[in-house]
């Protein structure tokens, strides 16, 4: 089926997986684009190769987690049709804890924030907005109000294939996009109650992650040990033709490349054991009386 949304807000989308999406969607669809990131001469390239009809931008540096509620309150006031959110916003350091001395708190606590904590502050800001765009009705055969709700809203996460198969040199990384993909879980239950539910976990392998150099996420500036890390994994295209066909499709999970290998052999068995445990933890009396809160 044809990729129904309106508008999408991508945050995190000045080069690599971000950006190859925003010009996706453009290109491929009718939706418009709202880009965010910290670099607004990227953001203004978006702008002005697609035209202000398909693409607006603002700045957004979700490692300043006292921006976000702000920052969502204003766009989506500026843009009320937009309904499908993702988060994309990333980064990557290597940690080399059998060298203690050498690691740098301070990076690794804004991988952290970046790769996770920003997550929570978009979902408790954005969800509200989201659900209630769900709950509103669609014009039915009554007139307004009467029809069916508007279950066409999405907010989406991205984690990572290293969330199933950690790496090494990079265990801060692996452990947060462990933590966004555990939590992409929880969204669908409370907010599928209300009419919000398909929430995305977007797994991409170790990718290439801009469409004409090296992948600024394994950017030598950034991990000084790793060489050639535009050559690393799958092809952007690629990549992008796997997930747009997954959107098209309304996939909830869209793992990749060498990802979906992992995903495949090991998230059945883990879904299965946790919609059991979910289960037997929702018939407790202890959980009832915190739903009711």
């Amino acid at each position: 089926m044809p990729f129904s949304y309106k508008k999408v807000l991508i945050i995190g989308a000045t080069s690599g997986i971000g950006r190859a999406l925003a010009e996706a969607i453009v290109e491929r669809s009718d939706a418009n684009v709202v880009v965010t990131g910290r670099r607004e001469e990227k953001l203004q390239e978006l702008v002005d190769k697609y035209g202000n009809d398909r693409e607006s931008s603002a700045t957004l540096d979700v490692a300043k987690l006292e921006t976000i509620e702000g920052f969502l309150k204003t766009i989506t006031s500026e843009h009320p049709d937009i309904d499908f959110i993702l988060h994309n916003a990333g980064i990557q350091r290597g940690a080399k804890f059998h060298e203690p001395d050498t690691l740098d708190l301070n990076a690794l606590t804004t991988e952290l924030t970046t790769n996770y904590t920003s997550v929570l502050y978009v979902l408790k800001y954005a969800l509200s907005f989201l659900l209630s765009k769900a709950s509103a009705k669609t014009e039915g055969s009554g007139g307004r109000g009467e029809g069916e709700r508007n279950k066409n809203v999405v907010i989406g996460l991205m984690a990572s294939g290293l969330a199933i198969l950690p790496m090494t040199r990079c265990g801060p990384y692996s452990a947060s996009k462990v933590a966004v993909h555990q939590l992409v879980y929880a969204p669908p239950g409370p907010a599928g109650e209300d009419g919000c539910e398909n929430s995305y976990a977007s797994s991409p392998s170790w990718s290439e992650l801009d469409w004409h150099g090296p992948a600024e996420l394994h950017d030598a500036k950034h991990q000084a040990d790793i060489t050639n890390g535009g050559n690393i994994g799958m092809r952007l295209n690629e990549f992008v033709d796997e997930r747009w066909t997954a959107l098209e499709a309304g996939d909830e999970s869209i793992p990749v490349g060498m990802a979906k290998r992992a995903f495949d052999v090991i998230e059945p068995t883990r879904k299965e054991m946790y919609e059991k445990m979910d289960k037997m933890v929702a018939g407790s009396e202890q959980y009832e009386s915190h739903r009711a809160q």
